[in-house]
């Protein structure tokens, strides 16, 4: 292929191009952004009682937070404890239950390995839950968070889904 054919072909890419396939009425458009994000936030404990993690508190970790989301679903939930150098700490996640729905509360609880592992604990909220959007200013709990050995600061992780506050 000569030079001048190529430069044609490669030229004649850049021009604009009529389609000629589309819809006949333009389709209705929604106005609400919808995004899935992993968020992160540190929650502190204290050394007696546990934290309490909210959607209002997740929200802190979105950029935009209360200002540009209107709704927030929660996908999945990530714990880690502050350190694995102290080995004393024992993490306990309370994930609450939902008792219209005949849901119970569920425990669950970590040590990590000292010097190798923080404490961990991952969790997925049960299928209803899961499939509600609740308000980013809601302080309804999702779970109630303690660390043994004195206060703390966990670590959460959670993937999220976005509705933006444009209305539809």
């Amino acid at each position: 292929m000569a030079s001048s054919q190529v430069q044609s072909i490669v030229t004649s890419m850049m021009v604009p191009l009529r389609v000629r396939s589309g819809p006949v009425d333009p389709p209705m458009i929604k106005d609400t952004i919808t995004v899935t994000k992993k968020v992160q936030v540190t929650l502190p404990t204290p050394a007696e009682g546990t934290a309490i993690l909210t959607p209002s508190v997740l929200m802190a970790g979105v950029p935009g937070g209360l200002t540009y989301w209107r709704d927030v679903r929660i996908e999945r939930v990530d714990v880690w404890s502050n350190s694995s150098s102290s080995g004393t700490d024992t993490l306990t996640v309370t994930v609450a239950g939902e008792s219209d729905w005949n849901q119970t509360v569920e425990q669950y609880i970590d040590t990590g390995v000292y010097g190798s592992r923080r404490a961990r604990v991952s969790f997925k909220l049960g299928l209803l839950a899961r499939s509600r959007f609740w308000n980013t200013a809601d302080n309804t709990p999702i779970c109630a968070v303690s660390v043994d050995g004195g206060a703390s600061n966990v670590i959460i992780q959670a993937t999220v889904q976005l509705n933006s506050n444009f209305l539809t």
